[in-house]
């Protein structure tokens, strides 16, 4: 497998953020996917992540352990409800999950695409990059430290990680909350 490098343009297939969040899509999640009343078009009846617990919906596969490096950076607990939060709160409520935490937004959108990279690694045959790498990818892009072959003089931190990963989505299945921002080279 090649080493990454941001301006690499992979399109092999990968999907973003705003593909994963959609309720349509959790049957093709590789790990425990969220189970949610009311789901029409893409779209949940419930407005926020607060809403779970009632038994009835589940927010599926937890962010840590699998994400377990950098702990401090996101919230362990989701805002206002006492359990873990999910990869699909991370994927589908950004915003909230920054500013409810006080996490910088940079971060939280690295978590998304990082969480989009892992399920394309693991269900994309010829995706460019591992689980492994995407774990990698978090321990050390997160502040700044990721250098994607070896000891480098210029490592690469959120926005470079963001710019490299957008690169092996697809176009298909982007949504306007997959940029936020972000200007890629």
């Amino acid at each position: 497998m090649a080493s990454p490098s941001h301006e690499d343009h992979h399109y092999c297939g990968g999907r973003s953020p705003g593909y994963w969040k959609q309720c349509q899509h959790f049957s093709e999640w590789p790990v425990t996917a969220p189970s949610i009343l009311g789901c029409t078009n893409g779209t949940p009846s419930q407005p926020s992540a607060v809403t779970f617990g009632s038994g009835a919906s589940s927010p599926g596969e937890s962010f840590y352990p699998t994400f377990s490096s950098a702990a401090t950076l996101l919230p362990v607990v989701a805002p206002t409800t006492g359990r873990t939060i999910s990869m699909w709160e991370i994927l589908a409520f950004p915003n909230p999950v920054a500013s409810a935490s006080g996490t910088a937004t940079e971060i939280v959108q690295l978590a998304r695409h990082l969480i989009a990279a892992y399920f394309n690694a693991m269900v994309v045959s010829d995706y460019p990059i591992t689980p492994a790498q995407v774990l990698g990818m978090w321990a050390h892009g997160v502040g700044g430290n990721y250098c994607p072959i070896g000891p480098c003089q210029h490592p690469w931190g959120p926005s470079e990680l963001i710019c490299y990963l957008k690169r092996t989505f697809d176009l298909v299945g982007f949504g306007p909350d997959d940029y936020n921002g972000i200007t890629c080279p």
